[in-house]
């Protein structure tokens, strides 16, 4: 019987060790959870960011596109205009000048494709 009051007491002590070693872990469990989730949040603010600025970008890019299609359209119809020019009864100067800007024109559309 005098072993039971030991047995006891070790059990007991062995017990209130677990349990001290178990509170630590969840100390240290509970730190790292705070410590992901932090870096979580700041991840999401960083991809709400990039993501902003990817959408400011594309916007500014459809942009760009609409413009380059309203010029693009305004050229064609300048050169066909150029084009359509009688120049029959215009003097040689002015018949010159005309087909000098329409090859200028045709030149510069033509680069500007190749290397925007």
């Amino acid at each position: 019987m005098a072993s039971f009051p030991y047995a006891f007491f070790s059990i007991l002590s062995v017990s209130e060790e677990l349990l001290a070693e178990s509170r630590d872990n969840k100390k240290l469990v509970d730190a790292e959870l705070l410590q992901a989730k932090t870096q979580l949040e700041e991840s999401q603010k960083n991809i709400k960011s990039i993501t902003t600025e990817l959408n400011f970008i594309l916007d500014q890019l459809v942009k760009a596109k609409e413009e380059l299609e309203y010029k693009t359209n305004q050229i064609k119809r300048l050169q066909e205009v150029l084009a359509s020019i009688n120049t029959e009864n215009f003097p040689e100067k002015q018949k010159e000048m005309i087909q000098q800007a329409l090859e200028e024109l045709n030149k510069t559309c033509s680069q500007k494709v190749k290397d925007p």
